[in-house]
């Protein structure tokens, strides 16, 4: 997650952080969950694959629970995507998430992001 310490538009970037990560991080201690405060910058959060795949939202203006809305729709696009071969080291971590760009609609035109 990336976001301005101090612009309106970092608000409820600022506000997820403070009542959400401590939960995140307690629940799952093995996910990456980086936090980077930047001057003058729009909130965004990123999110990087076992493949080399990202995936990026915009999180200006937002509040909190839209926050929250966005990394569960990340989320979700892990729970359905194709398996990523991870490294040995990886295996008692795996949750079987990786992501592609999913289209319900047509799954003949789902691709990695």
């Amino acid at each position: 997650v990336v976001f301005c310490p101090q612009s309106v538009s970092s608000k409820g970037t600022r506000q997820f952080i403070k009542s959400k990560y401590p939960q995140i991080k307690r629940l799952n201690p093995l996910f990456p969950f980086s936090i980077r405060p930047y001057q003058n910058v729009e909130p965004y959060i990123l999110a990087e694959f076992d493949y080399g795949g990202t995936a990026k939202r915009d999180l200006s203006y937002m509040t909190e629970e839209e926050i929250n809305e966005q990394l569960k729709q990340l989320v979700e696009l892990g729970e359905i995507s194709l398996k990523a071969d991870l490294y040995p080291w990886q295996q008692s971590a795996r949750q079987d998430v990786d992501i592609v760009d999913y289209d319900r609609q047509n799954p003949k035109h789902n691709h990695i992001i």
